[in-house]
């Protein structure tokens, strides 16, 4: 009786140590992180061999250090921005299979190192941006970052996610009465600035400095579609000289930009007009430009 008892101390032991574990490795505020200042000097980024194991929990970057010393240990690193859930996307599977090639051929380049898909943390269980880069993670050795601009939730599939809110304060009338209101910033570009998730996965930091031949950490970024915020980005990108390609995607929602494809495509279609098509990658969903 004794023995079962024991036994049964170190089962509730360990289920309970399991949960702290949890707790801890998935905090819900950006800002509030339990690594407090003291424990910060000792956060380490988990080998990739621990992340590759099935199950392992998601690790929550507690500041911009951790979240520069990842993305720079990683061989190279890829940005991926696409369709969100107002418009989806009409294949995730022709996506993915027009991207095929260039991961086939990092993942020879990277000589058995895990390289890193970097994505704004849409969800998967709907064809967005989010679904494709799990399909792709499903299919190559890659780790993958949610670099997403609220806190709380996140999707549990990936390896690390890091959480950064920015609002900007704008003026309604209300009542006949002028007031202040606090409006969140997803991404995109204010006035020619960086806003949001975009002001860090496409900083200085992220997309280097071309005009002084300095990189970065983003090796390529693939535009997949999407609205207003993307094609911003994609044009902040295109002026700023970090390396892109967009690879035309139709939308599910049609309704959701008027026709098949957003704004991101719009964008390339001057691009094109003008003469400038280098970037423009051929895929199954090639529409007639």
């Amino acid at each position: 009786k004794t023995v079962e008892n024991r036994n049964w101390h170190r089962m509730l032991a360990r289920h309970v140590g399991s949960c702290l574990l949890q707790r801890t490795l998935r905090p819900t505020s950006a800002y509030t992180p339990l690594l407090g200042p003291r424990k910060l000097a000792r956060f380490h980024i988990p080998s990739n061999k621990a992340m590759q194991k099935q199950g392992a929990p998601t690790v929550c970057l507690p500041d911009e250090n951790a979240l520069f010393s990842l993305v720079k240990s990683c061989p190279e690193a890829y940005l991926l921005v696409g369709y969100s859930e107002k418009a989806l996307f009409e294949s995730v599977v022709g996506a993915v299979k027009a991207l095929q090639p260039y991961f086939i051929a990092a993942e020879k380049r990277c000589n058995g190192k895990p390289f890193l898909l970097v994505y704004g943390g849409d969800p998967a269980h709907v064809p967005t941006i989010g679904a494709v880069v799990k399909e792709l993670q499903q299919r190559h050795h890659c780790n993958v970052l949610s670099l997403q601009s609220w806190e709380g939730e996140y999707e549990p599939w990936v390896q690390y996610v890091f959480m950064s809110v920015q609002h900007e304060i704008i003026k309604k009338v209300v009542a006949g009465k002028e007031i202040e209101v606090r409006k969140q910033l997803w991404g995109g570009t204010r006035n020619g600035v960086l806003v949001g998730a975009s002001r860090y996965y496409m900083g200085p930091d992220f997309y280097g400095r071309p005009a002084e031949n300095v990189p970065g950490f983003i090796t390529l970024t693939f535009f997949l579609g999407g609205g207003g915020i993307s094609a911003q980005e994609l044009q902040f990108a295109d002026e700023y000289g970090a390396p892109w390609v967009y690879i035309p995607c139709p939308a599910k929602n049609v309704e959701a930009y008027g026709g098949r494809f957003g704004p991101v495509h719009d964008y390339v279609v001057k691009k094109l007009a003008a003469g400038e098509g280098r970037h423009l990658a051929v895929s199954a969903n090639q529409p007639s430009l």
